[in-house]
């Protein structure tokens, strides 16, 4: 042993410190040769890979991959997907925990957007492509949904990255997804489909979208040709129930690209963000939405020691040395004024601006007649109902119908088929009106109380 290649171990002892030379190479590369005998030597296991990839017992090559629980339902579904599009030999058996004897594959039931599918968790896949390359893939589910990848190979003849380079560029250009809409928890979301008739917009606001968002992705390539920026930022503003969530979901549900929604409660670690771009990037295009922005990269970085915990990583990810190639962020707030200049007062992090104010006279109406279209009614009096309803959002004049048929329907011994009057829209209008006010009442009386305690 040289002197280069041994470390010491030191004991303490009533009588001294005791120094003991080793070498740590050494010592690992015996617990590891230990560790695959006593698993492989004289188990089914053992004989049937190295029977399979033409070794003799024991002389197999291992790697492992961990697969995180959150990442696990699309893994092991493109996973399954991708054995059976470049795998044509292949055989699934399943070994209990020592080897010894074959057991049945387990499976679970998981989510996905066109419902719930059965996906192998715990099993042996024994895998052999057109090339002759063949792999031993063993899914073993640790903790949760968390798997252990274990992958036997013959080095002589091939690598892990052999299968895993390949399977990884199917999982991001071809996988589950591809195309989909999740959050950054990696849940598959469920929403409901909306149209571009569902909501209302003015005819600046909906240029802009198109400019800035589904026109732009639906013409990324020429932007490409041009060697033009193929990403945008656009902060969408304005007060709760004006129609910002409403606006994010009618454009996942009407542009083609995959959808990535993020909120600051699940994204407390560093690093999250910088996860939830490098995969965007991967399966682009894509949009990003990132929801209340304000309570991600909010106001005073003295607050936080001179930056605010994420803030930092976000803009990286918004504006660094990464090119978020046909990757387009959309950031709502409901508190623009909160804000740290470094994200709102520089173009290529947020380069557009939609604002979403509470609506006029006119929008009221426009919003009313959207939602009573569908209902029986008498003839409306506009003029008093936009009047009560100054100041409301669009939620607000959506809830006043719905409270207005509900108690029509009640008082008409729910008869699909009675006309709603005006007094009730009225009448509903105003205690909305009323609520607001005693809300606003004790807003401003607990802001009080704070400011002189």
């Amino acid at each position: 042993m040289s002197e280069a290649d041994s470390e010491t171990f030191v004991i303490k002892t009533p009588i001294g410190d005791c120094e003991i030379p080793f070498n740590r190479d050494k010592i690992m590369e015996f617990l590891q040769e230990a560790a695959h005998g006593a698993e492989n030597r004289k188990t089914i296991f053992g004989e049937e890979t190295a029977e399979f990839l033409g070794v003799s017992l024991g002389n197999e090559d291992e790697e492992y991959e961990w697969w995180e629980e959150n990442h696990v339902p699309s893994l092991l579904y493109d996973l399954n997907q991708f054995i059976h599009s470049e795998y044509e030999g292949f055989r699934l058996t399943n070994y209990n925990r020592r080897g010894t004897n074959h057991s049945a594959v387990v499976k679970k039931n998981l989510d996905y957007p066109h419902g719930k599918e059965s996906v192998v968790i715990k099993g042996t896949y024994y895998l052999e492509n057109k090339d002759g390359m063949k792999f031993v893939l063993t899914l073993n589910p640790v903790e949760g949904l968390n798997i252990e990848v274990r992958i036997s190979y013959d080095s002589s003849v091939c690598s892990p990255s052999d299968f895993m380079e390949p399977f990884m560029k199917h999982h991001h250009t071809k996988g589950i997804l591809k195309n989909s809409s999740f959050n950054s928890k990696m849940e598959f979301l469920k929403y409901d489909e909306k149209n571009w008739e569902d909501i209302i917009l003015t005819e600046h606001q909906r240029k802009k979208i198109d400019r800035n968002i589904t026109k732009f992705v639906e013409n990324m390539e020429k932007f490409k040709s041009r060697e033009l920026p193929l990403s945008r930022g656009i902060l969408v503003v304005g007060p709760p129930g004006t129609g910002k969530t409403l606006l994010c979901n009618t454009i996942m549900s009407q542009t083609e690209c995959t959808f990535i929604y993020i909120t600051s409660e699940s994204v407390s670690n560093r690093g999250d963000i910088s996860d939830m771009y490098d995969l965007a990037r991967s399966l682009s295009p894509s949009i990003i939405v990132v929801e209340d922005i304000d309570t991600l990269g909010a106001g005073d970085r003295e607050q936080y020691g001179g930056d605010h915990p994420l803030l930092g990583e976000f803009l990286n990810c918004l504006a660094g040395i990464e090119k978020n190639e046909q990757v387009i962020t959309i950031a709502t707030t409901n508190y623009p004024q909160h804000l740290d200049k470094a994200l709102v007062d520089r173009p290529g992090r947020f380069d557009v601006r939609i604002d979403f104010g509470l609506p006029d006279e006119t929008l009221r109406e426009t919003i009313f007649n959207r939602y009573l279209k569908n209902i029986n009614h008498e003839k409306i009096s506009f003029s008093k109902l936009i009047k009560i309803t100054e100041g409301m959002s669009g939620a607000h004049l959506k809830e006043i119908v719905m409270m207005a048929y509900m108690e029509g329907l009640e008082e008409n011994n729910y008869d699909e088929n009675f006309k709603l009057k005006n007094k009730l829209l009225f009448k509903k209008a105003e205690q909305m009106k009323e609520n607001r006010s005693k809300y606003k009442f004790h807003a401003e009386k607990e802001e009080r109380y704070e400011m002189h305690n």
